[in-house]
């Protein structure tokens, strides 16, 4: 009966200081930046007259949210305002999104961190939104210089727990019809983050206009994080054979009991 006393204390000590060294290594923190900025430059169709494009409205839209197993979930939205907001959680997780107060399109963010503070899962994401709504005077191309960049820093404690991220761009020229029912012509440019390349990247498109042409320009930009644990085999081997130890050394001591 001794033997088996002492093989469940060892078990069950063996269990706490593996279960320690582990809180002891790095948290899973998926921390993900990105931003997309822009300008344009028009060229008349006749050199020497007129063309250009009139503001007439923009939109400004903001939206993030973290959820986790822990049961909590914290998320905001806003529209047709410069927005900043962030939201720093309990667990250090944060989201962060940002849209330009101005009549052109300068630029958009979006930051999301996930913090894993505890065992199961933690998301954090986050996007911006520009729309900007113009009419063209004179007839002539809308050249726009556009640049998307991203920052991303994925920390892992090890293979059983993990952080995930993620970064995309979507510009959209979309011109209407003479009803404003309808779309004319809509063309769409996305793109996303690739471990692969160097950012920033840079792109340009351009948009043939006429005069009194009327349309708009999207431009969104979002981020994604993810950080995740599971049970990892030694664990649930360790904790299984310390609660068999557990209850054959409660067996033992109700034998000797009696």
């Amino acid at each position: 009966m001794k033997i088996i006393r002492w093989l469940s204390c060892l078990l069950v000590i063996g269990l706490w200081i593996h279960l320690a060294i582990g809180s002891a290594n790095a948290i899973p923190i998926a921390d993900v930046t990105a931003s997309l900025s822009g300008g344009y430059t028009l060229t008349p169709d006749d050199a020497g007259s007129e063309f250009g494009i009139t503001i007439t409205s923009f939109e400004t839209y903001v939206w993030g949210a973290v959820d986790a197993s822990a049961d909590y979930e914290l998320e905001f939205e806003g529209a047709n305002a410069p927005v900043t907001v962030t939201i720093n959680d309990s667990s250090g997780s944060l989201i962060e999104a940002r849209s330009p107060d101005t009549n052109s399109p300068t630029s958009v963010f979006s930051k999301s961190i996930s913090r894993l503070n505890t065992a199961g899962y933690v998301t954090a994401s986050s996007a911006a939104v520009y729309t900007a709504y113009f009419t063209a005077t004179g007839s002539g191309t809308l050249n726009f210089s556009l640049l998307f960049n991203v920052i991303m820093s994925l920390t892992s404690s090890g293979s059983d727990e993990g952080a995930i991220g993620d970064a995309g761009y979507e510009v959209v020229f979309s011109l209407y019809d003479d009803s404003d029912n309808g779309y004319e012509s809509y063309s769409t440019f996305t793109g996303s983050y690739d471990s692969m390349e160097t950012y920033p990247q840079s792109f340009s498109e351009s948009l043939a206009l006429a005069a009194g042409d009327k349309g708009s320009l999207d431009f969104t930009v979002w981020t994604y994080g993810y950080t995740y644990s599971v049970p990892e085999p030694l664990t649930v081997s360790l904790l299984g054979f310390g609660l068999v130890g557990l209850a054959m050394f409660g067996k033992s001591r109700r034998r000797i009991a009696s």
